[in-house]
């Protein structure tokens, strides 16, 4: 028998110049379906930070993405509005009708579509994210404390005021799936297709295709807590322990019970961050006096470090690169943290802060200035952008004429495939 020994290279030429750095956007509570609030790609962020502007725009709630900022806020009505920073001007605002105080509802964005509601809200709106313009509503009740998160599959997973976790068609709002689990409020967490959602009681977790059932597990007596999911496990922090289990079936891991003193806080947008070797966690006393930054393993719940604050509140911490930030409530306090040793190697009490995320290199703030945006103080100014060749080699199966090549650019722009026949 004769050796095929053609193959076929595909050379990929990018005709432009790309930024060696991938952009980072902020798209949902948490950041990402597995609530993690950490940046695994970020590699330009690194303390000490300096504050590189202030933009002069207010809300609860960020999310960002591209050169567009969304900001939610609370009021009479609740509001969501989309801001360009870059040409600095507003492009939208949606008003969510029959809404009134704080919004404590966490947008969420998914291909051409935002989502919103609001405090005393009567459902869930899509919203074009470009112009503003309702694409859907869906009746579901008021939605305080019940944000959505997306798949990037075409579905929304929320929790209802009724007490039953639904799977929405993204494009038309029309239920796939309800299943009842328990009256309360919180997110649910998405991976793997399975949806992971914590009631007053139990952890349950459902098959995102169906509404079923896969496993559930009783958890120390608390708020719904917050559900956050990487490879080495599902991390549940709620009431006074925070737990580590196997997701395909919950087989308990690991638990560590909190100090005696101290619980987890149960804020809207979670209370903790998950990075490559840590859980990060926000405490606070029952009578909300005092409040700690505490950091233990991932892989065995073992305390690294813990960081007293002579504030009562600390909002939800962000992570990346190697360092966990965290801002208290309406306070003049900003720091970041080795996420190892709990060095403090950052601080700012210039103003008042309450909620953060990290994006494009940056951390952005909320304030009392408006959006501040911290970057690093040594970060580089020069052009750090490179042409972009890629070369594939593919060998072809010899019963098979046919072959399909897929690839993923950084970004837009024009592409050169050239292919040879080697013999």
């Amino acid at each position: 028998m004769k050796t095929i020994k053609s193959f076929i290279i595909v050379v990929l030429l990018f005709l432009f110049s790309i930024n060696i750095h991938a952009q980072t956007d902020w798209l949902m509570v948490n950041r990402c379906p597995q609530r993690t609030n950490y940046l695994p790609d970020e590699t330009v962020l690194k303390p000490p930070l300096k504050i590189e502007t202030n933009i002069p725009q207010w809300g609860e709630y960020i999310l960002k993405e591209k050169n567009i900022i969304y900001l939610a806020d609370g009021g009479s009505p609740n509001s969501l509005r989309a801001y360009d920073f870059v040409n600095q001007k507003e492009l939208w605002k949606f008003e969510v009708e029959g809404t009134a105080g704080a919004i404590d509802f966490y947008p969420a964005i998914s291909g051409d579509k935002i989502f919103i509601a609001g405090q005393h809200s009567k459902g869930l709106y899509a919203l074009d994210k470009m112009t503003g313009e309702q694409k859907w509503f869906v009746e579901i009740g008021n939605l305080f404390r019940r944000s959505p998160i997306v798949d990037n599959e075409g579905h929304v997973f929320i929790w209802d005021k009724k007490g039953d976790i639904l799977c929405l068609n993204e494009d038309t709002g029309t239920i796939i799936w309800s299943t009842d689990i328990s009256q309360g409020y919180g997110n649910p967490t998405y991976s793997d297709n399975k949806i992971f959602i914590s009631t007053p009681g139990e952890i349950i977790v459902l098959n995102s295709k169906t509404g079923e059932e896969i496993w559930s597990q009783n958890h120390s007596p608390g708020t719904s807590g917050h559900v956050l999911i990487d490879d080495s496990g599902v991390y549940l922090c709620v009431g006074s322990s925070i737990t580590c289990y196997v997701a395909n079936n919950g087989t308990k891991k690991w638990s560590w019970i909190l100090p005696d003193t101290l619980i987890t806080l149960d804020y809207g947008e979670g209370t903790a961050c998950l990075t490559d070797s840590v859980i990060c966690v926000t405490l606070s006393n029952s009578s909300y006096t005092e409040s700690s930054l505490v950091a233990i393993s991932k892989f065995n719940g073992g305390m690294l470090w813990q960081y007293n604050s002579k504030f009562p509140l600390l909002k939800v911490p962000v992570a990346a690169n190697g360092f966990v930030y965290a801002c208290a409530n309406l306070r003049p306090w900003i720091a970041g943290f080795n996420q190892m040793t709990g060095e403090k190697v950052f601080e700012d009490t210039s103003q008042n802060y309450w909620s953060t995320i990290i994006a494009d290199h940056g951390l952005y703030a909320l304030s009392s200035a408006g959006i501040t945006i911290f970057k690093s103080k040594t970060s580089a100014t020069t052009d750090n952008s490179i042409n972009k060749d890629i070369s594939i080699a593919a060998y072809p199966n010899p019963t098979n004429d046919e072959m399909t090549i897929s690839y993923d650019i950084p970004q837009t722009g024009k592409t050169k495939i050239s292919l040879f026949d080697i013999n």
